[in-house]
């Protein structure tokens, strides 16, 4: 709906119309003044984009605004935050007029109607643009750090900052190091952590960083520099293993590295799957959680990016099951699900448990779902108006019967017990550590026998002393490679394990010692998806004698099942994503007789695919 503001005029949505500032000339200190003018992309017009972040607002921070409709004498206070209230003092030249697209400005704020319409032109917006001011923050003056310098480090800084574009003094001391870490530290939010930054980053034609009143070209043709030009100034061989006397442009450039990916995709006239945008833009934060998803529609394929249309109506439930729903229609497939942390605080209990939460900080992939994608659709997908039901037809390749081992997620919750002694009962870290033992000192009676005694060598202090050197001791010699150890050594010897144990089951080669190193790190990555989903791993064995990897949400007669998919050839395959990994889904029925999702498994293998792919259902996921 349509605000009433006396300071926009409405904008047509099926043209492509913005508005651009006309920011007035002054000296530093006098009001800030411009003018509101709508223009259209089509006619290419002129203007500098701004990136900068939102941050809070002091009282009397305004700008002084006439409408876009009409020249008049009389002009508007617009309350603006602290930071683009410095941002547009800096960028506001002395004698002549600046043109700028500044999102708060141009964009009606209280319209929901005109926010969701201009979302879509952001692609346009920032790659039209004539540059891309990227406002890291104000250095105030001030040379922090100065006090540190040395003599001779205080000339050079002062040379260098006379001759800033002599690349020699550059090489040595880059004068623009105290100015721009002072900025990035000083700032909040910082500009590398939102979610709208990385876009308008790696869409711009001519980005640029700005901090203070100093401005600095991210020059990607400066092969001499290398990518320190790129993101941020050379330390120089005197600050050379000083470099973390820096944290602001560490961080920045760090930030940085990981929208290379995106940036040298979108130059190749490529586009992503959400799925590999979401962890690609990991860490990044919005004001509005809707826009963790309309700040990456630039980058998607066409297939997902028409399923989400930019819709500031709907509830953020509504909008992240559309999103979900859009991933599993691209390439990817089911892929985004392997992302879901049913232990995650603050996820919302109205999400469907098949939804995403795009609001976690950090997504990361556990099943290596990168490489090679076979082209494929799920023909029968399908979500219902409400956006809380997904139906689909699928094959039940196997059935939990017994949940053998659970291990406890050690590292973190390790941590929130730091203050009592390792061997205090119920501390996490015990429990695993006793597990492990145990486990380990039954495989010693069939294998690994040297192994074994090494280990239970070190548990003998197990229980002395209770600092926080003993505990990293700890679980950097153990935890870390005796849990892989301990489930290898399930996996390698499991049916002489089983004979003990008196558990008929069906032989297996899951995991084998002459396999290679890195089948062992994708068990390691599965064990640690599983402790990110839901805060601990489950081997469990199936009613075709098979075994698998799964959160230890799971529980007894869950069924494993596989979507069926499309091939580019006809033929239907059962497959949760189009890459060569042994994972299925794991469903749980309720009285409804509707299911409910629990994470992903990694099976040893399959049951009979020529049995179970005669016996396709329909499920529906809630």
């Amino acid at each position: 709906m349509a605000s009433a503001s006396p300071v926009y005029q409405s904008l047509d949505p099926t043209l492509k119309h913005i508005r651009v500032l006309e920011l007035l000339p002054g000296t530093f200190e006098s009001d800030l003044r411009g003018n509101l003018r709508t223009v259209t992309l089509d006619d290419k017009p002129s203007y500098t984009a701004l990136s900068y972040t939102w941050g809070a607002r002091t009282e009397g921070r305004t700008l002084k605004i006439r409408p876009d409709s009409k020249r008049t004498s009389k002009s508007i206070e617009l309350p603006i935050a602290d930071n683009l209230f410095m941002a547009l003092r800096r960028l506001r030249r002395p004698l002549k007029t600046r043109i700028l697209w500044v999102d708060v400005v141009c964009i009606n704020q209280e319209d929901i109607d005109e926010r969701s319409a201009q979302v879509v032109l952001m692609e346009e917006i920032y790659s039209n643009a004539e540059s891309t001011a990227i406002w890291l923050g104000d250095t105030g003056g001030k040379s922090i750090y100065n006090d540190e310098l040395t003599t001779s480090q205080r000339l050079l800084q002062s040379v260098s900052s006379m001759f800033r574009n002599n690349i020699v003094l550059r090489r040595l001391w880059d004068a623009d190091c105290i100015p721009m870490d002072h900025a990035i530290q000083t700032t909040t939010p910082s500009w590398k952590d939102r979610g709208w930054v990385v876009q308008e980053y790696a869409l711009s034609q001519r980005p640029y960083f700005q901090f203070g009143s100093r401005t600095r070209i991210i020059d990607k043709t400066d092969r001499l520099l290398g990518l320190q030009a790129l993101v941020m100034p050379y330390t120089g061989s005197v600050l050379q293993e000083q470099i973390t006397d820096f944290p602001g442009i560490c961080s920045l450039a760090e930030r940085l590295y990981g929208f290379y990916h995106i940036r040298d995709t979108l130059e190749l006239g490529k586009k992503m799957s959400l799925y590999h945008a979401v962890i690609a833009t990991k860490g990044s934060e919005t004001t509005d959680p809707r826009d963790k998803i309309y700040s990456l529609l630039s980058f998607l394929n066409p297939r997902e990016r028409e399923l989400v249309s930019p819709d500031y109506h709907s509830s953020i439930e509504v909008v992240f099951s559309r999103a979900t729903y859009a991933a599993f229609q691209g390439p990817t497939k089911f892929a985004i699900l392997e992302l879901i942390k049913f232990n995650r605080p603050g996820r919302s209990s109205a999400l469907p448990t098949w939804s995403y939460d795009f609001r976690t900080s950090d997504p990361s992939p556990r099943h290596i779902q990168f490489g090679k994608i076979t082209e494929m659709e799920v023909p029968s997908l399908q979500m219902n108006q409400e956006c809380t039901e997904l139906r689909f037809e699928g094959v039940c390749c196997d059935v939990v019967t017994k949940l053998t081992l659970e291990i406890p997620r050690s590292r973190s919750i390790c941590y929130i017990h730091h203050s009592h002694g390792i061997s205090t009962e119920g501390c996490v870290v015990s429990e695993t550590w006793q597990k492990a033992v145990e486990l380990l000192g039954l495989a010693e009676k069939f294998f690994r026998r040297n192994e074994a005694t090494v280990f239970l060598n070190i548990s003998d202090g197990f229980n002395v002393g209770a600092d926080n050197q003993r505990q990293g001791f700890i679980y950097n010699t153990t935890f870390a490679q005796a849990i892989v150890e301990v489930v290898s050594s399930l996996f390698t010897n499991w049916e002489s394990i089983t004979t003990h144990l008196g558990i008929p089951l069906a032989s297996h080669n899951f995991y084998s010692s002459q396999k290679a190193d890195t089948e062992i790190d994708d068990i390691y990555r599965s064990l640690s998806y599983c402790n990110q989903a839901s805060d601990s791993t489950t081997v469990l064995i199936t009613t075709s004698g098979n075994i698998g990897v799964a959160p230890g949400a799971i529980q007894g007669g869950d069924r494993l099942v596989l979507p069926l998919c499309k091939t580019a050839s006809g033929e239907f395959e059962a497959k949760v994503t189009p890459f060569e990994q042994p994972l299925a889904l794991i469903l749980r029925e309720r009285e409804d007789d509707k299911w409910t999702f629990h994470g992903l498994v990694r099976m040893e293998r399959f049951g009979n695919k020529a049995q179970y792919m005669q016996n396709s259902t329909t499920y529906t996921m809630r």
